[in-house]
This record gives structure tokens, sequence and C-alpha cells, in this order.
């Protein structure tokens, strides 16, 4: 379970969380929580803006995106399986219907193609702004789609 920041949420016993916080842009607090599977390709980022900010959220995917390809290292790469084109998904989180986005890519590493998924949803409430993501390579989406509908389904604010 995770508590603090004026979040509260759960996650498997066998995942592990660590906290970052950062002043932004307008002197808005950004506190990231990762969130990941010990043993395993499974990983959640619920992200907190303080106070809230708009979003674009096309901009914000394609941020992220950009971050991932950026952040291979020089001997692996990431290739945009969708072409650009962020399907819109929605999913219910601290009880209303929020919107998300679907990002597909593949991890190249040293010659092997590895697709993943990650699923990006937005929650914009009065005093904060909450990204949720959630990504796995697809070949482990089966075992790690229950712990991100835990941490989804549990997610809470204050």
């Amino acid at each position: 379970t995770f508590s603090g920041e004026g979040l509260h949420f759960d996650y498997p016993g066998n995942w592990e969380s660590q906290v970052e916080r950062e002043t932004v842009e307008g002197g808005v607090t950004l506190t990231s929580i990762f969130v990941q599977a010990k043993r395993g390709n499974a990983m959640a980022i619920v992200q907190q803006f303080s106070p809230a900010v708009p979003v674009d959220y096309d901009m914000l995917v394609a941020e992220f995106v950009k971050g991932v390809q950026e952040g291979m290292p020089g001997f692996a790469s990431a290739k945009q399986l969708d072409g650009g084109q962020w399907p819109s998904i929605n999913r219910t989180l601290v009880g209303a219907d929020r919107p998300g986005r679907q990002v597909h890519y593949a991890a190249e590493v040293l010659g092997e193609s590895v697709p993943h998924t990650v699923e990006i949803f937005f929650v914009e409430l009065e005093d904060r702004t909450v990204v949720v993501y959630t990504q796995v390579p697809d070949e482990d989406r089966g075992k790690a789609v229950p712990g991100f509908d835990l941490l989804l389904d549990s997610l809470a604010m204050d």
C-alpha cells in the first residue's frame, strides 16, 4: 500500500515503490511515484501535479514517447508501432470515467524487438492533476494486469 502526498493506492506485495518530488514551471509540485515488480518488467507511474494544471493529453503522450526513445541505452532503441496514433481509452478512476491513451512501441535490444503497451490515464480535479502510466512488455501483460488493476481500482485521494 502507498499512502502519502494525498494519494492512496494498493499494489502487489512483490512490487516496490519509490517517490520523487520536484518543483516545475509555475511553482507546481510534481510528485512521481514509481511502482514496479521486484522481479519483472511491469511498471506503473503515478504523477501528481499540485496545484492542478491543464493537460494536453496528446502532448503529454508525445513527451512520454520522446522520453522512452531518449532514455534507451546506446545498444537499444524504441520504435513506435502505432505510427503516432494513440487510441483513446477510458477507465473508471477515483469514482468517475476518465480519459486515457494507449501507446504501442517496441524496444529493440541487440536486434531483438520487444513490443510494449503503455496505458496513460488522466484525472483532472480542482486541486490537482494526476496522470497514471502502466507499462509492460506485451509478452508479460497477462501477469501484470492484475497488479495494474489493483493499483488503478484502489486509487484514492484525500
